[in-house]
């Protein structure tokens, strides 16, 4: 039996690090995504890198994705997405805060759907 796993949009550095953790698990399953978003689109300008660091509001930080001001494992993407604006793209997109109390009140351009909360874990 071959396996495919397909994702709709996957960043270059995902799909290595998905395909080298399946091959270092002897899993022989092919993984293809439709949209790659190529490791040269990456937000490495020190300027927007500072804005994120600056107004990053650590109210957000949680298990799942810590500190996130240049996204989840430091992605840096600048990525948003119809339904949603992924935790890996940089804080500025995503991170809002300005309806919660003891928080610096940030503004998102596109606010994130969080999927993991209080809440709903």
């Amino acid at each position: 039996m071959r396996v495919t796993v397909v994702t709709y949009v996957a960043s270059e550095a995902a799909e290595k690090w998905v395909t080298g953790h399946l091959a270092s698990a002897g899993i022989p399953w092919a993984f293809r995504s439709i949209h790659r978003v190529p490791d040269s689109s990456r937000v490495v300008d020190p300027a927007v890198e500072k804005l994120c660091l600056d107004y990053y509001d650590s109210a957000l930080e949680d298990k799942h994705k810590g500190n996130a001001a240049l996204g989840y494992r430091e992605s840096r993407l600048p990525l948003v997405l119809t339904h949603n604006t992924p935790n890996n793209s940089i804080c500025l997109l995503w991170l809002d805060t300005s309806e919660m109390t003891r928080t610096l009140r940030r503004h998102a351009l596109f606010p994130r759907y969080e999927r993991h909360s209080a809440n709903r874990p």
